[in-house]
């Protein structure tokens, strides 16, 4: 035991003679180390704060790009859908259509308004509904005849 604490005494006494060879700087010294520190630290955040800055601008206005072009595509392919839609059919064509629709039930149609083409008389919606649902019906089954037509075929094809 008296071994262990005298290598213990002997560690302190060494540590106490190193400490005293150890020079310490000045106030001066420090207060200008401190100030290097500080204005270094200072600079690096200033530099990093203005790559940030630099970079948020240059990615803000990437993204407001793509967002205009994006917007612009957009545009494009409404205005193409648009133009595709007119030149498959008119509104001309849409009215004609319609017209020879409930000419089969004895309605005539303007666009606006329903009319009974051997009176003359103006017709509600529940009117033209009645006269039309022999024709309604006759082409909801014409639909499911057609639908067990296809069923049947490909049933077959198997």
């Amino acid at each position: 035991m008296a071994k262990k604490s005298s290598k213990i005494i002997n560690y302190f006494k060494e540590v106490k003679s190193e400490l005293k060879k150890v020079v310490w700087p000045s106030f001066k010294q420090v207060k200008n180390n401190t100030l290097i520190v500080l204005a270094c630290v200072l600079f690096i955040g200033i530099v990093i704060w203005v790559a940030d800055l630099v970079f948020d601008i240059s990615l803000g206005k990437i993204v407001k790009n793509a967002q205009n072009e994006n917007a612009q595509v957009t545009e494009q392919t409404t205005d193409t859908d648009a133009n595709s839609n007119e030149e498959s059919m008119s509104e001309e064509d849409t009215l004609k259509l319609l017209q020879q629709y409930y000419a089969q039930a004895g309605i005539n149609f303007d666009g606006t308004k329903y009319t009974d083409s051997k009176t003359g008389a103006e017709l509600t919606q529940e009117q033209v509904d009645e006269k039309m649902k022999p024709f309604n019906e006759a082409a909801e089954q014409g639909a499911e005849t057609t639908d067990d037509a296809q069923k049947t075929e490909s049933t077959d094809k198997n």
